[in-house]
């Protein structure tokens, strides 16, 4: 049974902040207890839960998961830094796990321990232990007291998704070390554009000069202040930004390759195809059910009542055993009145032989040979007597 409850009453609070710009939430723990899909996480350190148990992480944007944040993704490019910075904190190699994560946009770290906030979880996931050790020990994550449970981290370190540098700010390009791999200038910066229309276009106004940082993936980004393009620069190997000289109008956009266009009108045009067959499939099959030959009925099967009607003839003759018996019942002691009803058993072909032809046996109506069987059953009582 689906909890009465769940993470979007106890974490209601983490979009209240969106004003101060986009940002991500890294979700970890059990991955029977996320409530989205995620990647497994390799960190022999902290990912053993016990047997049949996985360690996972997944992030949302701006708060609890919606509808498409559902699916997970591919773990690799740019996804895989999280998977680095949390490998790198697991083993003892930082202390300031919130910078790492700060090129990212991680602003909250929630660790889920069942599958839904108390009193709401009706079983409990494997608690990660470990992982929960290493985060109390970071100097940049502050532990949020919200929901038994749950455990939720608030980096101190964090940058906004879209954010202003000072001028002449110059972002790593990635590398080994820890300092390739994030900037002191994030912390603090200042969030820019947070006028988004769907995930791929963001609007604003530039107060002034200085370096626009994109924590999003792709070499697609591409920036407008006053409809003039600036140029783009990689940052920390996976992301982007730009050099503004100056303020002005921006806009934030991202080019969609026209092969992705593609690959999408091909998919719907392979679901519309699907759809055309599965009807024309539907359609014959009712089609030939429609046109099948109804089998015939066996009578011999048929239940219902018959009626049989018996020749007159074959009346005429039980009719006649009737009055055998009848005669014999009344033969008691006299001989005669045997005999009587001897000769007027005898005497009845007799009678039947001077009939007309219409009215013998066989060929008469039914209410005549009932009116002529009740006057020989009173001729032949007469004569018994």
């Amino acid at each position: 049974d689906m909890p009465r409850g769940d993470f979007n009453r106890s974490l209601s609070f983490l979009g209240d902040g969106t004003t101060d710009g986009a940002y991500r939430v890294l979700w970890l723990g059990d991955a029977a207890a996320l409530p989205l899909q995620g990647w497994a996480l390799d960190a022999p350190a902290v990912d053993d839960l016990g047997p049949d148990r996985t360690l996972a992480y997944a992030t949302t944007i701006s708060g609890t998961p919606s509808i498409a944040e559902q699916w997970a993704g591919s773990d690799s490019g740019a996804t895989s830094n999280l998977a680095r910075a949390l490998q790198t904190a697991s083993d003892g190699g930082t202390a300031r796990l919130g910078a790492l994560l700060s090129p990212m946009a991680v602003r909250y770290v929630v660790v889920t321990v069942a599958p839904a906030p108390d009193p709401y979880a009706r079983s409990r996931a494997s608690v990660p232990s470990d992982l929960l050790a290493v985060l109390d020990a970071q100097l940049d994550l502050a532990s949020i007291t919200v929901n038994p449970g749950m455990r939720v981290y608030r980096n101190s370190a964090w940058a906004p998704g879209i954010t202003e540098l000072p001028s002449e700010t110059q972002l790593p390009n990635g590398g080994p070390s820890l300092a390739d791999r994030t900037d002191l200038a994030l912390q603090g910066s200042t969030a820019v554009l947070t006028d988004s229309t769907g995930f791929a276009e963001y609007k604003g106004e530039l107060p002034d000069a200085g370096e626009i940082y994109v924590a999003s993936a792709g070499d697609g980004w591409q920036l407008k202040v006053d409809g003039q393009s600036l140029q783009r620069n990689s940052a920390f190997g996976w992301s982007s930004s730009f050099t503004a000289n100056d303020g002005g109008v921006a806009t934030l956009s991202f080019d969609t390759p026209i092969t992705r266009k593609a690959l999408v009108a091909g998919q719907v045009v392979l679901w519309i195809l699907v759809v055309v067959y599965l009807l024309r499939v539907r359609v014959r099959e009712d089609e030939r059910t429609d046109l099948l030959p109804v089998a015939p009925v066996d009578p011999a099967i048929d239940a219902g009542p018959k009626t049989i009607v018996e020749p007159m003839a074959l009346i005429d003759v039980v009719m006649l055993e009737e009055f055998a018996e009848i005669g014999v019942e009344t033969v008691v002691v006299d001989v005669d009145v045997a005999l009587d009803f001897a000769v007027a058993v005898d005497a009845v072909p007799e009678v039947e032989s001077q009939m007309p032809d219409e009215l013998r046996a066989g060929s008469m109506s039914p209410e005549d040979s009932e009116a002529f069987w009740k006057t020989g059953r009173r001729g032949l009582r007469r004569r018994s007597k």
